[in-house]
């Protein structure tokens, strides 16, 4: 995820699986995400008007099994215990937030990324 002062963090959702609540990611399209405190996470963003989904939202943690089909941020990608992984995802949960200071909403856009080989 590329934010606009140009600071890097990353991501990790779960695979997709048909967009089925709290086993899925959430499908490809643009949406809007807005200010929200959570209960469980406090202040955050949530993701809205996700088709058949509720309470999607940006939090930290290092593995898929940390989400329900939110986005979870870190500061990097890591691989232990055989699995795809984020670390450091307080700090990075942290400088997101610290980076939509003052923002109270913002676009997304999710799309499938297939790179192109020579």
């Amino acid at each position: 995820m590329h934010m606009p002062s140009g600071l890097t963090l990353s991501t990790l959702e779960r695979p997709w699986e048909g967009n089925t609540p709290e086993v899925s990611c959430i499908p490809e399209g643009v949406y809007i995400c807005r200010r929200f405190n959570s209960p469980t996470y406090g202040e955050t963003f949530i993701i809205e008007d996700v088709h058949g989904r509720t309470y999607i939202l940006f939090h930290p943690g290092n593995g898929i099994e940390n989400s329900k089909g939110c986005i979870l941020i870190a500061q990097r990608h890591a691989i232990w215990d055989n699995a795809l992984k984020i670390g450091d995802s307080r700090k990075g949960f942290e400088e997101f937030m610290s980076e939509l200071e003052g923002v109270e909403e913002f676009e997304l856009i999710i799309s499938v990324y297939s790179p192109e080989y020579p």
